[in-house]
């Protein structure tokens, strides 16, 4: 519900099932405009309730769902995690269910750039799973719409900090030189 119309803000109670039991989570937000809002969680922070924040889009689902087209083409994306790892690249998706994964990774345990061959498939929501390179790595993507996406990969270490971003379709080449001039702002 927004609760002020001048300012944008407003409160947000969700109630998931996490691990086997039903959460309450309170939010605040402020609306950013028509189908984006930025949100951060409100209660008492704790090992059970860890600060949540970032943005909400409004999902442009295509008439029928989701479908494996649409992952088709360059989606670039980013992703960090609170375990000292860092990593961006490219999914090239080819619309029917085969992909390649280009990661630059910034790891405290190493790094380096990857290509791995891999799958995906898409669920009538948006929900995607993608399985890549030969020890069979996996991650999740939730559509925004097409080539575009939250990102996320489950914790190896077994804690409560798995990496998560973003990806957004890449405009089509030539990308050089001349694509990057100018100033740019950003965030760490």
């Amino acid at each position: 519900m927004v609760t002020d119309t001048a300012t944008g803000r407003g409160v947000l109670n969700l109630a998931p099932v996490i691990g086997g039991s039903l959460q309450n989570l309170n939010f605040v937000f402020y609306v950013v405009k028509g189908g984006k809002i930025f949100i951060m969680e409100s209660d008492v922070v704790s090992p059970a309730t860890p600060l949540l924040l970032g943005s909400l889009l409004q999902q442009q689902t295509p008439l029928g769902g989701f479908t494996n087209a649409s992952l088709n083409g360059g989606m670039v994306m980013y992703f960090t995690g609170a375990r000292a790892c860092t990593g961006g690249g490219l999914i090239a998706a080819n619309g029917i269910g085969g992909l390649t994964l280009t990661l630059d990774l910034g790891c405290v345990w190493g790094g380096g750039a990857t290509n791995d061959p891999g799958t995906y498939v898409v669920a009538p929501s948006g929900r995607v799973d993608i399985r890549h390179g030969s020890n069979a790595g996996y991650a999740a993507a939730y559509l925004v719409g097409s080539n575009q996406a939250f990102l996320i990969t489950p914790d190896s270490s077994g804690g409560t900090s798995a990496p998560s971003g973003f990806g957004e379709p890449q405009a089509s080449g030539p990308l050089t030189n001349s694509s990057v001039q100018g100033r740019y702002v950003g965030r760490r």
